[in-house]
């Protein structure tokens, strides 16, 4: 065994002295290990055993114990590097999860496909080390980049992230933001942390917890994690700092509680005082009289009958910030003195019962920063009394190629790639491809277009004239939806709608004059093959 000191010391002897110091206390932590196992009935291996360096100043090998800088411990890489700890938990997997996705950006798929894969091959592998790992900023960045990228087939991206991580039903996609599915996570630790109070596994944070009043308690208060008088590490921070981005404190001078309080501080920290707590002073209101002054030291002590020093009276006294001393005043002298601790309610849901589950409480957090898409102003501008539910959701009525429910998306979010979006990024002729005079917008396209509007003229005599009506259909139910009192007529006209925009698209490409009589020959073989299909939506 060879041991080496970093440090200089005055002689040999007093190296000699260290040496059988730190000797012995690794010989007390190995008969505490021992101990430890035979008592809980365990049998550690002692030579598969890792441990990670308890002294930097110390180079210590141990024959029976190999010292390592970072272990792994049932998937999870631990270090005391914050940097390295990150880089082998979430780095090595974004990179591997690039690789993927890479692959199979080779195939054609659609945005639909490509955001079920981000869930699939994507997010799955962030899931299990988030649940137990603080996640920086950048980390979460660069993972939401890592999905962005591949729903965008590495191009610019079109539509905003809040947009298509939103609802169908808004016009989203459904995808999983990684910021909102991290605080999901934390947010749920502590519901757990909550629930099991008296958990062995959840010892350590519970007796942090109970130095400021308790889990319960904390999470009614106006805290911010960085002021907290108690040293918490970055995992119980983001989870603490979760809950603040969820529950909104409604400022109420009579329900301000005085602990934990970022706007009450004394050297810039919260302030919490076990006995002041135990005697259920909660509120900053119990500093005050009927006529809104601060109680002095000894109407205090006379009122709640406890000894304190005055020097600690004084320090929470002087936290008070002036501002909120006169509106207390104003309060107290025409308004209420009511007090009451605020419900641990998120959005109308009681975050803490069995009935809340893991996507309740993610909407929550995506609701946040919900915004409107640009094409709905875009095309309300054109089109009057839109019913946009049911424009959104039209294709999903179907059992359609995805190919077909795409173009629909695109179209209503106005990013299809005609040749007047184009022309704005590039030196190309925005002439339309089919009557080569007026310019190839969205509107003039897919129905505006003398060529468009013969061919939705033989559409709609197809699928009017049995009926023995006489409608022609319009730039309303071509872009949206075709509305009637007959729900199954009203579907089978909005298949053709859908399918007639994918044609055209098709003919566009292929640079050939769309004509109704092909168009109703594939119509024919896809009702042929539809029924074949074993799919309730047939």
């Amino acid at each position: 065994m060879t041991y080496s000191f970093n440090t200089l010391s005055s002689s040999p002897a007093d190296d000699t002295a260290l040496f059988l110091r730190d000797q012995k206390q690794v010989k007390t932590a190995l008969e505490c290990i021992s101990k430890f196992s035979s008592s809980s009935g365990l049998m550690l291996n002692l030579r598969k055993c890792e441990i990670l360096f308890i002294h930097d100043s110390i180079d210590l090998f141990v024959e029976s114990i190999p010292v390592k800088d970072s272990v792994k411990y049932l998937g999870i890489h631990i270090s005391k590097n914050k940097h390295t700890r990150e880089q082998l938990n979430f780095m090595a997997k974004i990179n591997k999860t690039k690789k993927i996705f890479n692959n199979w950006l080779q195939r054609d798929l659609t945005l639909f496909g490509r955001v079920l894969l981000s869930k699939a091959e994507g997010l799955s592998r962030f899931v299990y080390p988030a649940l137990s790992l603080y996640v920086s900023d950048k980390t979460s960045k660069e993972i939401n980049k890592t999905f962005l990228d591949f729903i965008w087939k590495n191009k610019p991206c079109k539509l905003k992230k809040d947009i298509i991580s939103g609802k169908r039903v808004d016009g989203g996609l459904e995808m999983l933001d990684f910021f909102d599915i991290n605080n999901t996570f934390k947010l749920n630790w502590l519901r757990n942390c909550q629930r099991n109070e008296n958990s062995l596994w959840l010892f350590i944070p519970q007796s942090i917890f109970n130095k400021l009043g308790g889990l319960s308690f904390i999470l009614r208060c106006n805290y911010l994690p960085g002021k907290l008088p108690v040293i918490l590490s970055k995992f119980h921070q983001q989870m603490l700092l979760a809950w603040k981005i969820g529950f909104h404190h409604n400022f109420s001078p009579h329900k301000m509680l005085l602990w934990n309080n970022c706007l009450i501080t004394s050297r810039n920290k919260s302030l919490f005082l076990q006995k002041w707590f135990e005697k259920k002073i909660f509120f900053v209101m119990d500093l005050f009289d009927e006529n809104g002054n601060v109680l002095s030291y000894e109407d205090f002590m006379f009122i709640y009958n406890f000894p304190i020093p005055f020097k600690e009276f004084q320090q929470v006294v002087k936290a008070i910030p002036n501002g909120l001393k006169h509106l207390m005043k104003s309060h107290l002298t025409f308004g209420s003195n009511e007090r009451k601790l605020p419900e641990l309610i998120i959005d109308g849901i009681k975050i803490f019962s069995h009935s809340c589950k893991n996507k309740n409480i993610r909407l929550i957090f995506q609701s946040k920063h919900k915004i409107s898409p640009r094409g709905k102003f875009f095309w309300n501008a054109q089109i009057d009394d839109i019913r946009w539910k049911e424009t959104w959701l039209n294709p999903n009525k179907f059992c359609m190629l995805n190919k077909v429910k795409e173009l629909h998306f695109k179209i209503l979010h106005k990013i299809y790639p005609c040749k007047a979006l184009l022309s704005k990024f590039m030196d190309i002729d925005s002439k339309c491809i089919f009557c080569n005079v007026h310019e190839e917008d969205l509107a003039h396209l897919f129905y505006n277009c003398d060529v468009s509007l013969k061919f939705w003229s033989d559409v709609s005599f197809f699928l009017f004239a049995p009926r023995k009506v006489n409608y022609k259909l319009s730039l309303k139910d071509v872009i949206c939806s075709f509305t009637l009192r007959s729900k199954m007529f009203e579907y089978v006209v909005n298949f053709y709608i859908l399918h007639v925009k994918y044609y055209i698209q098709k003919q566009k490409f292929a640079k050939c004059i769309p004509k109704c009589s092909l168009f109703l020959i594939e119509m024919e073989s896809l009702k042929k093959s539809l029924k074949l299909v074993k799919n309730k939506k047939n």
